[in-house]
C-alpha cells in the first residue's frame, strides 16, 4: 500500500470522526416531546410560518386559514393533504398514499414529528406545499418542517470542520515528498508527457475563454427570460436554464 493511499485514508477517517462524533453525542440530547399548537396561514403566494421547527416525537396540532382563494397543505412524508377552503373552518384532509379514499372533514390536523425506522435518525427536513393551483406563481407557495436533531446538518458540519482541521495542521506537519520510483510502484502516470495533444489543451488559453464566453452568454439570456419571460417558474426559460443546465454543468 503506497504512502499516498495511507494518507488519504487517515484523512478519510479524521473527517469521518469529527462527522460521526458530536452526529451521535446529539442522539442524547433531544427533548422531551411535547404539543405544540400552529396555525398556518395559506396565501399567494406563500405560507406562514414558512417554517415550523420542532422536536423529534413532538406532537403538532395544526390549524389552518386562507387569505384569498382555496389552497392546501401537502406534506407527503406525514401522508397529509387538507384543502383549504376561504368558505369554512374545517378542511378536507385526504390520504397522499391513497388520494382516492374518502376525505376526512376535521378542523384540525394532528401530526407526530417522528419518521419510521432508521429515517428517524437521518430525516430531519420535509417540504410542505401548495397542491391546489392557486395562480402563475403557485410552485413558489411552500414551507419546511424541520424536525431536531438535524442529524445529517450536525454530521455535515463537524466534517468541514475536519477539513479545516486537516488543512491547518498542514501548515504545521512538513510532508514526505513522494519519489518518482514510489509514484511509478503506485501506478501512477504522467498524461501529459504521453500525449502532447493533451498537453497542447491543457496548456492553451483558449478553452478557458470559450468557457467564460458560453458562460456569460447563458447567464445573459436567463437574464433577460426572468425579465421579459412569463412568470410562471415552470414555463420560464430562464429558471430551466438555471435549475436544468448551469448548476448542472
Amino acid at each position: 500500500m503506497g504512502l499516498k493511499f495511507k494518507k488519504h485514508i487517515i484523512n478519510f477517517l479524521i473527517i469521518f470522526g469529527f462527522g460521526i462524533i458530536p452526529a451521535v453525542i446529539s442522539q442524547f440530547f433531544v427533548r422531551q416531546p411535547v404539543t405544540r399548537n400552529i396555525h398556518v396561514k395559506s396565501f399567494r403566494y406563500g405560507k406562514d410560518p414558512a417554517v415550523i421547527r420542532c422536536n423529534r416525537g413532538d406532537t403538532l396540532r395544526l390549524t389552518f386559514s386562507t387569505e384569498d382563494t382555496g389552497h392546501s397543505f401537502f406534506l407527503e412524508e406525514f401522508d397529509v393533504d387538507a384543502k383549504v377552503s376561504p368558505a369554512r373552518e374545517m378542511v378536507e384532509v385526504f390520504k397522499v398514499s391513497d388520494p382516492t379514499e374518502k376525505p376526512e372533514l376535521l378542523k384540525e390536523v394532528t401530526i407526530i414529528a417522528r419518521h419510521p425506522g432508521i429515517q428517524n435518525f437521518f430525516v430531519a427536513r420535509s417540504n410542505y406545499r401548495c397542491h391546489v393551483w392557486c395562480g402563475p406563481m403557485h410552485a413558489f407557495e411552500h414551507g419546511k418542517l424541520v424536525i431536531f436533531p438535524n442529524t445529517l446538518l450536525i454530521f455535515s458540519l463537524g466534517c468541514v470542520t475536519g477539513i479545516l482541521f486537516l488543512w491547518i495542521l498542514g501548515f504545521f506537519v512538513k510532508t514526505i515528498p513522494v519519489s518518482e520510483t514510489e509514484d511509478k510502484k503506485a501506478g501512477y502516470r504522467d498524461l501529459l508527457s504521453k500525449s502532447g495533444f493533451l498537453q497542447k489543451i491543457v496548456v492553451s488559453r483558449w478553452p478557458q475563454i470559450i468557457l467564460m464566453m458560453l458562460a456569460m452568454t447563458l447567464v445573459y439570456v436567463v437574464i433577460l427570460t426572468t425579465f421579459f419571460g412569463t412568470k410562471m417558474s415552470g414555463r420560464n426559460l430562464g429558471v430551466l436554464l438555471m435549475w436544468g443546465i448551469w448548476l448542472f454543468c
